[in-house]
C-alpha cells in the first residue's frame, strides 16, 4: 500500500514547495529518515527539474559535468 500512495501526485516546483513549507526541505530529507525516501526524492527531482542540483539528496551528485541524478538507470548529466 506504501507503494500505491507513493506514487500518487507530481513533483512541486519551488514556488509549490515554497507554498507548503517556506521554500525549505524538511530536516527528515537531509538525515536520509527511513520512511521519507519517495518523498524526500520527488522534493528533490523538482528542484533537479527547476535547473537546481539537490545534493542534499544522495542521488545527486554536482561535477565537471554539472549536476548528475545517480539514481537514474541510465544517468543524465546536467
Amino acid at each position: 500500500m506504501k507503494k500505491s500512495i507513493s506514487n500518487l501526485g507530481k513533483a512541486l516546483n519551488k514556488a509549490e514547495q515554497k507554498q507548503i513549507n517556506g521554500g525549505q526541505v524538511p530536516s527528515y530529507c537531509f538525515d536520509n529518515a527511513p520512511g521519507y525516501e519517495a518523498e524526500c526524492r520527488e522534493i528533490a527531482l523538482g528542484d533537479f527539474m527547476n535547473g537546481g542540483c539537490p545534493t542534499w539528496n544522495p542521488c545527486f551528485s554536482s561535477g565537471p559535468m554539472g549536476c548528475t541524478d545517480m539514481c537514474m538507470s541510465d544517468p543524465t548529466p546536467r
